[in-house]
């Protein structure tokens, strides 16, 4: 999922789409990921080693959460 209504078709749209849109969200995706225990680097996620499916499942449950007050806002 990417915080932007902007074409992303390649590298020049998404340049644009986060130079105007997605940098901006950045500070509130990351707050949002941090209320449900996810650290994430740059607002994105990041790739754990080993990873039981309860973490995974805590992963995607936790990001849906945050995504949904994200888009709420």
């Amino acid at each position: 999922m990417t915080p932007t209504e902007l074409p992303l078709n390649n590298y020049r749209e998404l340049a644009y789409a986060f130079a105007t849109e997605i940098a901006p969200k950045l500070p509130v995706i990351q707050t949002e990921l941090l209320a449900e225990d996810l650290l994430t680097m740059r607002g994105g996620f990041v790739g754990s080693t080993p990873m039981t499916d309860d973490d995974i499942d805590f992963t995607i449950a936790g990001a849906r959460r945050a995504w949904t007050r994200i888009m709420a806002q």
